[in-house]
This record gives C-alpha cells, structure tokens and sequence, in this order.
C-alpha cells in the first residue's frame, strides 16, 4: 500500500476510517501482550494482508503504523489499538495489545547454596534471579562485580555481600544480595595436657659418667594433647555450616651425648684441647581425627618421624677458660622416611630422606668479648 498515490491513499483512508465508524466489529488481530526490555523491540499482530487496511494507535514508537506486523519499540507501557478493514470494505475488526516495559528496580536475586568456602569463585549461575514480569528472565543478562571469589571473613564465618550487575536492553541495574562464607582453616585450639621427660634425662646423665671425658647428656620429652574446632562449609549436607572437631596427639622423643675428650698433647694449667664427639636421634609421632560433613568424610590420621645428627669438632681452652674459650663444630643431620597413613586414602605416603651440615661454634675473650658462629655448609638436600 506504500506504492500508492498520496492523495489516493488518504482517500482510502478516509473509507476506512468510514466503514470502522460503521462496520461490523469481529475478533481483533493485535496479538497477546508483550513484555519488554527498554530498546528492544516487539513484533505486533498476526497477519499482514495486502488486501486489507490496518490502523494502528498510537503510532508511538511503531516502525510502520499502517502494516498488518509493525515492529514496536516503546519508551513507556503502551496499549496499541489495532483497527482492520477487510478486502472490499466488507468487515471492520478491531483489537488491543499491551506492550510492558521493564522496570529493573523489581530484580532480585538470592543465593542457591547455602554457603561458600573462602575462596571459591562467585559466579552468575549460582543465584536465582526474580524479575517481573517473568517472561523477560530470558531476555536479561547477569554479571557478578563483586567479589568474584569468597573473601576471608575476620571469624570462622561471615556474611558478605556481593554486587550483581542486572541488563535489560539498554537498561542496566546493580542489585545486592547477601552470601555466607566459611573459612575453614580458622581453627580455635586448647592444649589441656603436655608432659616433658626430667626423669629419663637424669638416668641418661648416670650413664654418661661411665663414659670417658666430661659427657653431656641431652634428651627431651615432650608431647600432649590438643583440641581444636572450627566451621565447615558443607552445602550438599542436611547442616549447611557445620562445627568440626580435631582433638590430636603427639608425643616426641629427642636424646643424645656430646663428649668432649682431651688431647693429650696440652700445656698443663695453661691451656687445653679437647675433641667434640656427639650423636643424637629423635623421633616422634601424632595422631588427629576430625569430623567431616558427613560420617564418611571423618578423618583420622598417623604419622611417624624419626631423625639422627652426628656431631664432631674441637675445643680450645687458655687458663681454664678465664682468657679465652672457643669451640668449633660441624653437626650432619638427617632425617628419615615419614611414614603417615590417613582413614581413605588408597596408599601409604613416605616422605624423603633428607640431610644437611652445619658448622656451629663460639668464641670468648676474657670473659668481655662473645661472638657466635653458624653456617649452613650443605643446605637440606632430600632424596
């Protein structure tokens, strides 16, 4: 109808607004209503005939008021009236259809899990976003601005809120919701029992005077027993956050004997030298078991340390000590294989054996001037 002289045509629409006056009326042909993002547009009516006008008011926002399926794109809410007359002025049809748009301030959005271990990544498909009408969920687009990671909280747990980015169209709205976060690795430990071994080092020190040369004996025990807790982030439970518990063990067992051997070679009252001579092992073990979200993801582990140090240097002694007093030694440590075994894991886990040299010693000048040595000759190599 485009194609059709102007005075023609408003001739022709003259008639149709005629016979609209006073046609007959049968069902309209405007389309059901439509929701819509602000800048989009919508597609109106159902049929574009050649042989029939159509009338469409308002003409707001309509791509071509006078077609059967004019593209429509509102600024506002707008109910169009769509008037058809049939081929040969023989009908007259009218219809209505309202074009919505979005109001964005109607967004929501909640989580849909319940909580979030610290540092895990915060993304769009794990909230639930409620817009009205519902019918344009499809046509919005949702970002996360922040935090796009769970963020440590200054206890076990914390709310935090995050930033949601909200498009419709052209239009964009920032909404907030809140999450929970659980830092794991927050932990409140009481240490209840510890024991130390006084007695085993007095009867190594009866030992060691049967030894030849002034002996020193050294060992320490030590051990106790600790309870800690904390929280656990466990969405898939029937308890999303829930309380775990982690009493532990440990018990740990170091000795050894340092001699210092004199040299026969020395100036009587005046000055002596003596030779270092040490061994030393330690060991120790720990046990743990900590409550997991569910009974089979309770914990329990044990590992076994041990360790050795052979010590070897000299001492030189000027009046007693009284002028000066050095000593100088080098110590080679170790230590072996850990042996440590967990509830569930499919194989036993050994660690290396590793080792190292230190040299390590003293000097002091008439009682005034101190200087102490330590160097690390071979740093820790593990095979």
């Amino acid at each position: 109808m485009k194609n059709i002289p102007q005075m023609l045509y408003k001739q022709i629409l003259s008639i149709c607004f005629l016979i609209a006056l006073f046609g007959g009326t049968v069902l309209g042909q405007a389309g059901p209503d439509q929701d819509v993002c602000e800048g989009e547009s919508v597609t109106l009516g159902t049929e574009n005939s050649s042989d029939k006008c159509y009338i469409w008011e308002p003409t707001t926002g309509l791509s071509d008021p006078r077609s059967g399926m004019p593209e429509a794109n509102p600024t506002e809410t707008t109910t169009y009236t769509l008037t058809v007359i049939g081929s040969n002025f023989s009908s007259r049809t009218t219809d209505q259809v309202k074009v919505t748009i979005v109001d964005l301030e109607s967004v929501s959005a909640e989580p849909k899990i319940c909580c979030w271990k610290k540092g895990d990544p915060i993304t769009k498909d794990q909230f639930e976003i409620t817009i009205d009408p519902p019918s344009v969920k499809s046509q919005i687009e949702v970002s996360v601005l922040s935090p796009t990671t769970a963020p440590a909280v200054t206890f076990a747990t914390g709310e935090v809120e995050v930033t949601l980015r909200v498009t419709c169209g052209t239009n964009t709205e920032d909404i907030t919701t809140t999450i929970k976060v659980v830092d794991e690795d927050f932990e409140i430990s009481h240490t209840p029992t510890e024991f130390s071994g006084d007695i085993l080092e007095s009867k190594l020190q009866r030992f060691a005077s049967y030894l030849p040369g002034p002996c020193t004996p050294s060992v320490s025990i030590s051990g106790g027993l600790t309870f800690a807790g904390g929280k656990l982030c466990c969405p898939d439970g029937s308890e999303c956050i829930k309380s775990y518990f982690k009493p532990s063990g440990s018990a740990s067992l170091a000795g050894g004997i340092s001699c210092a051997l004199p040299v026969p070679y020395r100036i009587p009252y005046v000055a002596e030298a003596n030779i270092i001579v040490g061994v030393g092992l330690n060991g120790a073990a720990e046990a743990s078991i900590k409550t997991g979200c569910t009974p089979e993801e309770n914990e329990f582990c044990f590992e076994l340390k041990a360790g050795g140090s052979i010590t070897g240097g000299v001492g030189v002694d000027v009046l007693g000590g009284k002028l000066i007093e050095a000593q100088l030694v080098v110590i080679g440590s170790a230590s072996f294989p850990v042996l440590k075994k967990c509830k569930g894991s499919p194989t036993e886990t050994f660690g290396s054996l590793c080792g190292k040299v230190d040299v390590e010693g003293s000097v002091t000048f008439a009682s005034f001037y101190s200087k102490k040595v330590a160097v690390n000759v071979v740093s820790q190599r593990c095979w």
